[in-house]
Protein backbone atom coordinates (compact mmCIF):
# COMPACT_ATOMS: atom_id res chain seq x y z
CA UNK A 1 0.00 0.00 0.00
CA UNK A 2 0.83 3.49 -0.76
CA UNK A 3 0.53 6.34 1.18
CA UNK A 4 1.00 10.10 0.11
CA UNK A 5 0.54 13.28 1.59
CA UNK A 6 0.58 17.20 0.13
CA UNK A 7 1.08 20.24 1.67
CA UNK A 8 -2.13 20.69 3.04
CA UNK A 9 -1.48 17.88 5.42
CA UNK A 10 1.17 20.17 6.72
CA UNK A 11 -0.59 23.23 7.42
CA UNK A 12 0.25 22.83 11.49
CA UNK A 13 1.78 20.24 14.28
CA UNK A 14 -2.00 18.99 14.79
CA UNK A 15 -2.64 17.66 11.20
CA UNK A 16 1.06 16.74 10.30
CA UNK A 17 1.09 14.56 13.69
CA UNK A 18 -1.52 12.87 12.82
CA UNK A 19 0.19 9.88 10.92
CA UNK A 20 3.84 8.08 11.62
CA UNK A 21 5.50 6.00 9.61
CA UNK A 22 7.25 2.55 11.03
CA UNK A 23 10.24 0.82 9.63
CA UNK A 24 10.99 -2.37 11.88
CA UNK A 25 14.50 -4.38 11.12
CA UNK A 26 12.76 -8.04 12.25
CA UNK A 27 14.86 -7.90 15.95
CA UNK A 28 12.49 -6.08 17.70
CA UNK A 29 14.53 -2.55 16.97
CA UNK A 30 12.27 -0.13 14.71
CA UNK A 31 12.09 3.26 13.22
CA UNK A 32 9.36 5.90 13.46
CA UNK A 33 8.29 9.30 13.76
CA UNK A 34 5.35 11.32 11.56
CA UNK A 35 4.96 12.43 8.58
CA UNK A 36 6.42 15.51 9.08
CA UNK A 37 9.32 13.96 10.94
CA UNK A 38 8.41 14.88 14.43
CA UNK A 39 8.40 12.92 17.93
CA UNK A 40 4.96 12.84 19.32
CA UNK A 41 5.77 10.14 21.95
CA UNK A 42 8.99 9.34 23.93
CA UNK A 43 9.02 6.33 22.39
CA UNK A 44 9.30 7.60 18.58
CA UNK A 45 12.96 7.25 17.66
CA UNK A 46 14.69 7.62 14.13
CA UNK A 47 16.70 4.61 15.78
CA UNK A 48 15.23 2.18 18.38
CA UNK A 49 18.23 -0.64 18.60
CA UNK A 50 17.34 -4.10 19.70
CA UNK A 51 20.48 -5.53 21.43
CA UNK A 52 18.59 -8.72 22.74
CA UNK A 53 15.93 -9.31 20.53
CA UNK A 54 13.28 -8.98 21.11
CA UNK A 55 12.53 -6.89 24.51
CA UNK A 56 15.93 -5.32 25.28
CA UNK A 57 15.63 -2.05 23.58
CA UNK A 58 17.83 0.87 23.33
CA UNK A 59 16.61 4.53 22.17
CA UNK A 60 20.09 5.66 20.17
CA UNK A 61 19.04 8.14 18.15
CA UNK A 62 15.89 10.16 18.38
CA UNK A 63 16.02 12.67 15.50
CA UNK A 64 18.01 14.82 13.37
CA UNK A 65 18.05 18.25 13.16
CA UNK A 66 18.36 19.69 9.17
CA UNK A 67 19.25 23.05 8.50
CA UNK A 68 19.68 24.02 4.81
CA UNK A 69 22.43 27.18 4.46
CA UNK A 70 21.43 28.75 0.89
CA UNK A 71 21.67 32.75 0.00
CA UNK A 72 22.66 33.88 3.17
CA UNK A 73 19.66 32.48 4.67
CA UNK A 74 19.33 29.49 7.11
CA UNK A 75 16.19 27.10 6.66
CA UNK A 76 15.13 24.54 9.64
CA UNK A 77 13.72 21.54 7.81
CA UNK A 78 13.12 19.59 11.27
CA UNK A 79 9.56 19.76 12.57
CA UNK A 80 9.40 19.23 16.81
CA UNK A 81 7.61 20.94 19.46
CA UNK A 82 8.93 21.82 22.68
CA UNK A 83 8.17 22.47 25.96
CA UNK A 84 8.16 26.11 25.87
CA UNK A 85 6.87 26.34 22.53
CA UNK A 86 8.93 29.37 21.60
CA UNK A 87 11.86 27.42 20.51
CA UNK A 88 9.66 24.94 18.50
CA UNK A 89 10.66 24.11 14.07
CA UNK A 90 8.07 23.81 11.77
CA UNK A 91 10.24 22.29 9.10
CA UNK A 92 6.91 21.24 7.86
CA UNK A 93 6.41 24.88 6.31
CA UNK A 94 9.00 23.58 3.39
CA UNK A 95 7.82 19.88 3.19
CA UNK A 96 6.06 19.21 -0.16
CA UNK A 97 5.26 16.01 0.05
CA UNK A 98 5.89 12.87 1.95
CA UNK A 99 4.85 9.70 0.74
CA UNK A 100 5.58 6.04 1.56
CA UNK A 101 5.19 2.52 0.01
CA UNK A 102 8.40 0.78 1.36
CA UNK A 103 10.19 3.07 3.09
CA UNK A 104 9.41 6.98 4.19
CA UNK A 105 9.99 9.97 1.59
CA UNK A 106 10.44 13.70 2.41
CA UNK A 107 10.55 16.45 -0.39
CA UNK A 108 11.02 19.71 0.62
CA UNK A 109 11.64 22.88 -1.43
CA UNK A 110 13.29 26.01 -0.40
CA UNK A 111 14.22 28.82 -3.03
CA UNK A 112 14.84 26.25 -6.01
CA UNK A 113 16.17 24.09 -3.57
CA UNK A 114 14.79 20.55 -3.81
CA UNK A 115 15.46 18.01 -1.33
CA UNK A 116 14.43 14.71 -1.09
CA UNK A 117 14.87 12.67 1.95
CA UNK A 118 14.46 8.57 2.19
CA UNK A 119 15.21 6.40 5.32
CA UNK A 120 15.36 2.65 5.27
CA UNK A 121 15.76 -0.17 8.09
CA UNK A 122 17.57 -3.20 7.01
CA UNK A 123 16.38 -6.44 7.83
CA UNK A 124 18.37 -8.39 10.92
CA UNK A 125 20.64 -5.09 11.36
CA UNK A 126 20.48 -2.19 14.60
CA UNK A 127 20.64 0.15 11.36
CA UNK A 128 18.97 3.19 10.09
CA UNK A 129 20.22 4.98 6.63
CA UNK A 130 19.27 8.51 5.70
CA UNK A 131 19.72 9.47 1.99
CA UNK A 132 19.68 13.11 0.70
CA UNK A 133 19.01 14.09 -3.08
CA UNK A 134 19.15 17.35 -3.47
CA UNK A 135 18.71 19.33 -6.29
CA UNK A 136 19.86 23.13 -6.33
CA UNK A 137 18.06 24.89 -9.73
CA UNK A 138 19.59 28.37 -8.75
CA UNK A 139 22.85 29.66 -9.16
CA UNK A 140 23.57 29.99 -5.02
CA UNK A 141 25.58 27.79 -3.40
CA UNK A 142 23.37 25.55 -1.16
CA UNK A 143 24.54 23.59 2.02
CA UNK A 144 22.96 20.75 4.41
CA UNK A 145 23.66 20.57 8.03
CA UNK A 146 22.56 17.62 9.29
CA UNK A 147 23.36 17.14 13.41
CA UNK A 148 21.53 14.11 15.28
CA UNK A 149 20.45 14.12 18.53
CA UNK A 150 20.95 11.03 20.75
CA UNK A 151 19.86 9.36 23.90
CA UNK A 152 21.54 5.62 24.42
CA UNK A 153 18.98 5.04 27.30
CA UNK A 154 17.18 1.52 27.57
CA UNK A 155 13.38 2.15 25.99
CA UNK A 156 11.46 4.25 28.82
CA UNK A 157 14.47 5.64 30.38
CA UNK A 158 14.40 9.11 30.49
CA UNK A 159 17.67 10.76 29.00
CA UNK A 160 19.67 12.69 31.80
CA UNK A 161 22.07 15.86 32.03
CA UNK A 162 25.68 14.85 33.16
CA UNK A 163 26.76 12.23 30.71
CA UNK A 164 30.04 12.77 28.98
CA UNK A 165 30.07 10.88 24.88
CA UNK A 166 33.12 10.79 22.88
CA UNK A 167 33.37 11.08 18.94
CA UNK A 168 35.87 9.35 17.36
CA UNK A 169 35.76 10.35 13.41
CA UNK A 170 37.98 9.70 10.08
CA UNK A 171 36.93 11.07 7.10
CA UNK A 172 33.92 9.14 5.87
CA UNK A 173 32.84 7.40 9.49
CA UNK A 174 33.10 7.73 13.11
CA UNK A 175 31.73 6.45 16.40
CA UNK A 176 29.77 8.36 19.49
CA UNK A 177 30.62 6.26 22.39
CA UNK A 178 29.12 6.61 25.84
CA UNK A 179 31.68 3.74 27.03
CA UNK A 180 29.45 1.30 27.67
CA UNK A 181 26.93 1.64 23.68
CA UNK A 182 28.48 2.34 20.70
CA UNK A 183 26.94 4.15 17.41
CA UNK A 184 28.92 3.73 14.51
CA UNK A 185 28.28 6.06 11.16
CA UNK A 186 29.31 6.76 7.82
CA UNK A 187 28.76 9.66 5.72
CA UNK A 188 29.79 11.04 2.23
CA UNK A 189 29.86 14.55 3.78
CA UNK A 190 32.06 16.63 6.15
CA UNK A 191 32.26 15.67 9.51
CA UNK A 192 32.61 18.25 11.67
CA UNK A 193 32.37 17.95 15.88
CA UNK A 194 30.70 20.50 17.76
CA UNK A 195 30.39 21.05 21.56
CA UNK A 196 28.21 18.47 23.11
CA UNK A 197 24.94 20.13 24.16
CA UNK A 198 22.13 18.46 26.31
CA UNK A 199 18.67 19.55 25.26
CA UNK A 200 15.59 18.97 28.35
CA UNK A 201 12.50 20.17 26.63
CA UNK A 202 11.23 17.88 24.20
CA UNK A 203 7.79 18.21 24.37
CA UNK A 204 6.00 14.91 23.48
CA UNK A 205 2.05 16.23 22.69
CA UNK A 206 0.78 12.55 22.71
CA UNK A 207 2.07 11.10 25.75
CA UNK A 208 0.83 14.19 26.85
CA UNK A 209 -2.37 13.21 26.55
CA UNK A 210 -1.99 10.55 27.44
CA UNK A 211 -1.44 11.30 30.99
CA UNK A 212 2.56 10.26 30.49
CA UNK A 213 5.84 12.29 31.11
CA UNK A 214 5.10 14.88 28.04
CA UNK A 215 8.72 16.36 28.30
CA UNK A 216 12.05 14.78 27.87
CA UNK A 217 15.69 15.36 26.71
CA UNK A 218 18.46 14.43 23.75
CA UNK A 219 22.26 15.04 23.68
CA UNK A 220 23.20 16.89 19.98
Amino acid sequence: MRLEYGRNSFTGFDRGQEQCSLLTNGLGGYSSQTVIGSNTRGDHALLMAALQAPNLRYHMVTRVDETLMTGGSCFSLGSQQYAGYCENTEGFRYLDAFCMEYFPVYTYRVRGVEIKKTVVMPQQENTVGIRYEIENRTKREALLEVVPLFQFVEKGEKCMPGRQFTLSAAKAAGRISDGVLNLNFWTDGEIVEQTQQYIDDLYFEYDARDGRPAAGGAYR
